[in-house]
């Protein structure tokens, strides 16, 4: 098999010179979301493989038996893909710092860990994406041929690292093999390209066509803002946007509703509120010691409703807090009966249980302040989100003509129901600080609840009826209440 693969691969990079050999194969990510883990951070299923803890950064324990250990966890949070950052051998935690492409990561397991990771992954039906970082590694990254350094690195900004000269031919045959290498012999279903800024985008997406050669399912996505062809564009302005929103109530929310489109977009944005590179969500909304904000939950009903896909940081559902790394790379902990945890299960339920929530279009109904409503829709479903961060009360009016005549409003969240008023109008009201989820459907007739009660109230009254005429009846020596029905 590897001289099958070797085969294919030297047959990709001769076909470079012409990138449209390639018939390119784009992954469709809509209908996907993602759990972002840093295996060192998650969980320390093994001790005895443990990294070095004296560096300045050091190694905390987590590895691939401590992922394998999770895979129950993610299929409950019901996330298709978990990003488990870089698998390569490094000297830092992070593993961006690369040594060798081709050597899994020591302190993280054997090969025969990393299989019993994948298997147990596999079984709960959620796919693999690994980091493959580009510049920012080690000098002592096994690629640099002896004697070559200069003519294949160009300086870095962190002492000891490297970034590769890409103007280089040889360079660039050489990173892409490996690149290549490294998602087969791995058997990931994605790969993040990382450290590539400044990197031309012509390479990334040559780069892309080799990733995809043998592996056309292979999903490729990036760290970083690029003008390449990924499959799920990074957008790190977006993900500020929901910090900025959600950080405190009243603060109105153009910055996360705008610029999207009201039909669906060929490429999905990541959606995320925190990412490995940036502070994290929760050091902005958090209030004190062992209470939780409400804005996080506003902003995870937004993040799991919007079109794009969702990427979610590992900790975020226990409110990780941090300005940036590594501050904000604590390591994991697992809460019993964690609010949030459901909270986000019930929310992804809910996404991957309705396609129009996934692949819908989009309709933005109101925002002013803290207060939105939009529309996802298609020909056959209508839906409608509400989120509420004021410090009041607030409540708004939709007619018939928006919602549709004869329409009941079903609540996924709260499992209520609105319907429209004599003078044909939906009335919602929430509290403060409070989002909701409406399935829009047809108006039943006749609720079960109401035609129970018409009933009972009928026989109680025809009863009266019956006590009263038989007590008249006997009076005047007549018959009873087999005149009455007879008579009707």
């Amino acid at each position: 098999m590897k001289k099958i693969s070797s085969f294919i691969l030297s047959l990709c990079l001769l076909f470079l010179i012409s990138p449209t050999f390639f018939v390119k194969a784009k992954q469709d990510m809509h209908d996907e979301s993602i759990y972002d883990i840093i295996i060192d951070r998650f969980v320390d299923g093994n001790p005895a493989n443990n990294g070095p803890t004296n560096l300045k950064e050091p190694f905390m324990g987590g590895d691939f038996e401590g992922v394998r250990t999770k895979a129950s966890y993610f299929k409950k949070l019901r996330f298709s893909y978990v990003s488990l950052g870089s698998l390569a051998k490094a000297e830092d935690y992070r593993g961006k710092k690369v040594v060798d492409y081709g050597q899994l990561q020591p302190y993280f397991g054997t090969e025969a860990d990393y299989q019993k990771m994948r298997e147990a992954l596999n079984e709960e039906q959620i796919k693999i994406i690994a980091d493959f970082p580009i510049n920012g590694v080690s000098e002592k990254n096994i690629l640099i041929p002896k004697g070559e350094k200069a003519n294949w690195t160009k300086p870095a900004t962190e002492k000891g690292t490297i970034n590769w000269n890409l103007e280089n031919k040889q360079v660039k045959k050489a990173l892409m093999k490996a690149a290549a290498d490294y998602a087969y012999h791995n058997q990931v279903d994605g790969i993040r390209l990382t450290g590539i800024q400044g990197v031309d985008p012509t390479f990334l997406n040559d780069l892309m066509l080799i990733l995809k050669a043998s592996n056309p399912d292979l999903v490729v996505l990036s760290d970083n803002d690029s003008d390449a062809n990924f499959d799920v564009d990074y957008d790190v302005g977006k993900m500020r946007a929901f910090q900025e929103v959600f950080k405190k109530p009243n603060t109105t929310a153009t910055s996360v509703v705008k610029n999207i489109r009201e039909d669906r977009e060929v490429n999905p944005r990541l959606l995320m509120i925190d990412d490995v590179n940036n502070t994290r969500f929760s050091e902005h909304t958090k209030i004190s010691k062992g209470e939780s904000s409400p804005q996080l939950k506003l902003a995870l009903t937004t993040l799991f409703t919007l079109p794009g896909t969702p990427i979610m940081m590992y900790g975020t559902e226990n409110e990780m807090s941090g300005e940036s790394p590594p501050d904000t790379l604590g390591m994991m902990e697992f809460k019993e009966n964690n609010e949030l945890t459901d909270y986000i299960g019930k929310l992804q339920k809910i996404r991957s249980d309705n396609p129009t929530l996934r692949n819908g279009s989009f309709k933005l109904l109101n925002h002013q302040d803290g207060f939105v409503a939009y529309e996802r829709y298609d020909d056959k479903k209508k839906w409608l989100v509400v989120v509420n961060n004021t410090d009041q009360t607030q409540q708004m009016n939709l007619s018939e003509k928006a919602i549709g005549k004869n329409r009941e409003l079903v609540s996924l969240l709260d499992e209520e129901k609105i319907y429209a008023s004599p003078n044909q109008k939906y009335r919602i009201a929430l509290d403060r600080e409070q989002a909701e989820i409406f399935e829009i459907q047809p108006r039943k007739n006749v609720e079960f609840p109401y035609l129970s009660l018409a009933v009972v109230g009928t026989l109680f009254v025809l009863l009266m009826i019956t006590i009263v005429i038989g007590g008249v009846r006997k009076k005047k020596g007549g018959r009873n209440i087999v005149y009455l029905f007879k008579k009707g």
